[in-house]
């Protein structure tokens, strides 16, 4: 009923078009569910679109087996999945006595393959919260994704062993999970990036129609109830299109097609701003909505399915962005949730390394770079012409100068030596902070290519509720706290909601050879009984490589101010005074001054998806009456 009050206030126009999908929607539902009510995957009649044209070439294996950076890592990892060795998260599982594809192997839970969980809406408490149950990992080892492996594997070697891991591990999965039961079957984004994997693997294996049918039932499924809500749509229904757009070119399914490619250029004037930036306030869902986006565009276009000048566009600034955020080390910052979440990973190893998306940007607008430049995933697909060639672009995450992405909020400092990151966005997701953090004029900070001040990451969502709002509060990120309150505040039981207490607002940028400025503030302390505004000022000598950060707090009252940096595992601390410090990371140093003695703290890190590492961090505090400013230095050792 507040859905639909809220639709019925929104333009005719806009009204008129939400009411029509609202009802569509659930029409789609009940249809599915009335037409699908068996357990069984036979679907006849069923077959692949002939015209098809995949990214893969059964003709390039040889040129491939030459070519591939980490040819090693990809044949150890496939020959464990032969034993049914997976790895999760960074954790290794041996499966080998079987897999129960309904378990949270991290934890205890277990899901009813029998029962019906879907629509995942309402069935939410039901699947996930509450027990320590964390869906992500059933979800994980049901994408599919290790089948890149065991198909990579196979295309280096051509030993039938990796096309018979795969088809019994296909069968297996089959047979414990019956269509539309279990946690399997409850979300459409995980049948989407599901069956996009699987269509891959079929042309690695260069199978047969043996489980067609099996994509038809995905295709049935997803169609039925794509994630598009009022004023709710993000990477899940992202995820739902790219399903969508490969099932219907692979199997000819033009309502399917119709519907997905419509959306997805729908969807890129919704969800990214006109800077390039995902609007979801986080650098982990801007790689995974820039791979729901990019692939399946690169498909249609092979398959003559044109899209758009001005979301091809779009799609270039994307990619800009990543190549700005790069860190010199061709990891990411962690801005915002990193659920290590991706459409396709071609690479054994858990990374946070996104320099493989400036190859692929290179390779869709530039010119095919030379095949001994590329990493993996754009090899495979090569063979495709530039979209929009761009003779002065240059996707070399190296000599990238700063830059601002003032509808993101992002704003990065570079030198030759030096990199600071930024955050001045807002909470994202239509102001709800579904996966924003706490992190209000926070920085990451990069020396000599030696990370020094980090974001914490995420640690886990809905299996440790107490540790995710930990990892997204203000006290764990690069900024000021007042009075022991957070920047937006966050419930304890809505762990995709921060409320909209933080409006960040800029004031100045200003970026020359010499130095960078950066000035902004935001009102998230404004709700206190004495109203507060943090200011922060960041001034960046490039050829002395030192920042002065000037943090203001403007208010009326005294007010308990806090101090906190986060500091990368690596980093080793010497006290040189009450306010002077040196850290040291593998033999480059960074001396900070602070007005205030340093206290140093044990806190965690996370590089990735359900990883808690030991770090430490510094903070400093006063109270006092405002207004009050203060600045703290870092700088370089020569």
């Amino acid at each position: 009923m507040e859905k639909l009050k809220k639709i019925l206030q929104l333009p005719w126009p806009d009204m008129c078009s939400e009411l029509y999908w609202e009802f569509e929607r659930r029409r789609r539902l009940i249809c599915f569910q009335i037409s699908n009510r068996g357990t069984r995957y036979e679907i006849r009649g069923t077959q692949k679109n002939l015209k098809f044209t995949f990214f893969l070439q059964a003709d390039k294996q040889a040129e491939y087996r030459q070519i591939l950076p980490q040819a090693q890592e990809i044949l150890q990892a496939a020959e464990g999945i032969c034993c049914k060795q997976f790895s999760i998260f960074g954790r290794n599982l041996d499966l080998s006595a079987g897999i129960d594809w309904q378990r949270d192997y991290l934890g205890e839970h277990r899901w009813d393959e029998k029962e019906r969980y879907f629509p995942v809406e309402r069935n939410i408490a039901r699947i996930q919260l509450g027990q320590g149950a964390d869906i992500k990992v059933p979800w994980e080892l049901s994408r599919f994704q290790w089948a890149l492996i065991l198909g990579q594997a196979y295309w280096l070697t051509g030993e039938e062993k990796f096309a018979q891991s795969f088809t019994a591990l296909l069968n297996d999965w089959i047979e414990h999970n019956p269509p539309y039961r279990g946690i399997n079957w409850c979300s459409p984004m995980e049948a989407a990036i599901r069956a996009a994997n699987l269509i891959w693997a079929y042309h690695f294996f260069s199978t047969g129609d043996n489980f067609i049918s099996l994509l038809e039932l995905h295709g049935r499924f997803i169609y039925a109830q794509p994630e598009k809500w009022f004023e709710s749509s993000g990477n899940h229904l992202l995820a739902n299109l790219a399903g969508l757009i490969y099932l219907g070119i692979f199997l000819g399914r033009e309502k399917w097609l119709n519907f997905a490619v419509k959306e997805l250029i729908r969807q890129m004037d919704v969800q990214v701003l006109h800077d390039g930036v995902d609007f979801e306030a986080s650098i982990g869902y801007h790689r995974l909505a820039l791979e729901c986006f990019f692939y399946p565009a690169l498909l249609c276009r092979i398959n003559h399915i044109d899209l758009p000048p001005h979301f091809w566009e779009k799609l270039k600034r994307m990619f800009a962005y990543v190549r700005s955020y790069i860190k010199p080390t061709g990891q990411a910052p962690q801005l915002g949730d990193n659920d290590s979440g991706r459409l396709h990973d071609f690479s054994p190893i858990l990374s946070n390394d996104h320099s493989y998306l400036a190859a692929l940007g290179r390779l869709a607008y530039v010119v095919p770079s030379p095949l001994e430049t590329v990493s993996q995933c754009s090899y495979l697909i090569h063979q495709v012409q530039p979209v929009v060639p761009d003779k002065s672009g240059n996707y070399n995450i190296a000599n990238i100068s700063s830059a601002n992405y003032p509808q993101g909020g992002v704003y990065i400092m570079r030198s030759d030596k030096a990199y600071l990151m930024v955050n001045c966005g807002g909470n994202g997701f239509y102001d709800k902070g579904c996966h924003a953090h706490n992190d209000k004029l926070s920085f990451e900070l990069n020396y000599r290519g030696q990370d020094f001040i980090v974001d914490p990451g995420s640690f886990l969502y809905t299996s440790q509720p107490e540790e995710r709002n930990l990892f997204r509060s203000t006290s764990y990120h690069n900024t000021v706290k007042v009075d022991s309150q957070e920047q937006n505040r966050i419930a304890a039981k809505e762990m995709f909601y921060l409320a909209p207490d933080s409006h960040p607002k800029l004031i100045d940028w200003q970026s020359t050879d010499q130095q960078d400025i950066f000035c902004a503030r935001h009102d998230g302390y404004a709700r206190l009984n004495d109203p507060v505004i943090h200011q922060r000022r960041i001034v960046f000598d490039k050829k002395r490589s030192r920042w002065e950060i000037t943090d203001t707090l403007q208010g009326s009252d005294i007010h308990l101010l806090e101090w906190y940096l986060q500091l990368a595992p690596e980093v080793e601390i010497t006290r040189m005074g009450a306010g002077q410090i040196l850290l040291t990371n593998h033999g480059q140093s960074l001396a900070l001054s602070t007005p205030q003695p340093v206290e140093i703290i044990n806190s965690f890190y996370s590089p990735h998806y359900g990883a808690k590492i030991k770090t430490q961090a510094l903070t400093w505090e006063i109270k006092v009456k405002l207004p009050y400013s203060s600045v703290f230095t870092v700088e370089g050792e020569k």
